[in-house]
């Protein structure tokens, strides 16, 4: 992974880039590998675990800044106050006016751009499709906690129904609000259940997935919420 330094610098190149037809197949690239670089950082080999050990909470953590720094990269740009000397005609000696500096910041957001959410709503899919999976398979808690910052983030109903697409066997044929219910039947009921990973980030993505429910989804998960 790019150190986390130089997100800002990454994602101020990429709005430009992404803003120029010229560089569309540089866009296209750096896209696909970033995907497939993020993956394999979740999946290390044996030998690069033994060389260098990587903390989870930190690698994790990593991954939400350059997903932050790639919604809304900030460019910041200063300017050198110019120094102008003013000859005194008493005493002929050069008085230099104070030195200003300034600076100014200005938010580039990407939300305009439709290819580049495009892009970025799919990386964020496959970040929290992995995060799900991991939770599953260890059920260590940080995976949850960074799932649930994801969600909270780039909340949208897309994003649900790719974790749902994962545990449920068959295609989604119609994604329908009330087909989301089956998200909580599956998988955060379960969670809710379970001591090891059962946490406040389980009942607030339960509540972030109650905004994009049928009222009759939202009661019958409610019900269920007062039953744990």
């Amino acid at each position: 992974m790019v150190s986390a330094a130089l997100f800002p610098e990454l994602s101020v190149l990429i709005y430009h880039w992404s803003n120029n037809e010229d560089y569309a197949v540089l866009v296209q690239l750096f896209w696909d590998h970033l995907t497939s670089v993020i993956l394999e950082t979740l999946s290390p080999t044996e030998e690069s675990c033994q060389s260098r050990p990587i903390c989870a909470e930190w690698l994790l953590n990593t991954h939400l800044e350059l997903c932050l720094c790639l919604q809304n990269p900030k460019h910041k740009r200063s300017r050198q106050g110019l120094k102008v000397k003013f000859i005194s005609p008493e005493n002929n000696s050069e008085d230099e006016s104070p030195e200003t500096e300034s600076s100014s910041e200005t938010t580039l957001s990407m939300s305009n751009d439709f290819h580049t959410d495009k892009y970025l709503q799919t990386l964020v899919e496959v970040l929290s499709v992995a995060y799900m999976t991991k939770t599953e398979q260890y059920s260590d808690p940080i995976f949850l906690v960074y799932l649930e910052k994801l969600i909270r983030t780039f909340e949208s109903k897309e994003l649900f129904f790719s974790l749902l697409k994962v545990i449920v066997a068959e295609d989604i044929q119609t994604e329908s609000n009330e087909t989301l219910v089956q998200l909580y039947d599956a998988t955060l009921q379960n969670w809710l259940q379970d001591e090891k990973v059962c946490s406040e980030s389980v009942v607030r993505i339960t509540f972030a997935l109650l905004k994009f429910l049928t009222a009759d989804g939202k009661n019958y998960i409610l019900e269920g919420l007062c039953k744990v």
